[in-house]
């Protein structure tokens, strides 16, 4: 990834994050939360699809859903995503 040429070539780069920034009323110098930031990387994935089948998925509330994750695209195969789930299901049961 090229961070330091605007347009197609720096798809994430401080000109392009300038830049769409001013879409949602961000001025260079000013400050971005975590929601602004996520909405400039996506669309500026939208716009310049820099990767194949790469997506930005949101989790607002603070927790990650494998289903929004799935809708969205991402191929996890199955084994893995049952092996994941029961090892963390396993470590919040030692938890308690």
């Amino acid at each position: 990834m090229n961070d330091n040429i605007d347009g197609e070539e720096g798809a994430f780069s401080i000109q392009n994050i300038v830049r769409m920034s001013l879409i949602y009323n961000k001025y260079p110098t000013e400050w971005h939360g975590t929601s602004s930031i996520s909405n400039v990387m996506r669309d500026l994935n939208k716009v310049y699809l820099p990767y194949s089948n790469f997506r930005i998925v949101h989790f607002f509330d603070g927790m990650i859903y494998l289903d929004k994750i799935l809708k969205a695209g991402c191929q996890v195969p199955k084994k893995r995503i049952q092996s994941t789930l029961s090892k963390d299901f396993s470590s919040i049961k030692q938890e308690k």
